[in-house]
């Protein structure tokens, strides 16, 4: 959507750390790799999860250590990211496009703030 990356900010690395969107720069708070249906970032090996076991729109989204719980599970469908909890997608809020745009989850709408690139 806006050439950012998925960002843990300011490198934090204490369980419910904001998950934002930012420059992409290539540092370890925006390396992301699947470890089954786990979403983990390379900066601790925490894991992408729903805060709280949320289930409605605008639920937040951070990091915390893996447990195996099913808000920290996750699947590709297409070029959505989705909760295996509920079924919604991580969503760039209010489809902002600056530094610092939050996600959260939202029902699929199929948008551009809701589609998701990796290499």
């Amino acid at each position: 959507m806006n050439n950012k990356c998925l960002d843990v900010y300011a490198f934090h690395q204490e369980d419910g750390a904001t998950v934002l969107m930012w420059d992409c720069n290539g540092g370890p708070q925006q390396q992301w790799y699947w470890d089954g249906e786990q979403l983990r970032t390379s900066l601790n090996g925490k894991c992408l999860e729903i805060y709280a076991f949320r289930n409605d729109n605008g639920a937040a989204v951070n990091t915390w250590n893996c447990d195996g719980g099913i808000n920290q599970k996750w699947y590709w469908d297409g070029q959505q990211i989705r909760s295996r909890m509920n079924g919604k997608c991580l969503d760039v809020m209010y489809s902002r496009d600056e530094v610092g745009a939050l996600v959260w989850m939202w029902d699929c709408t199929g948008g551009a703030n809701q589609r998701w690139y990796h290499q």
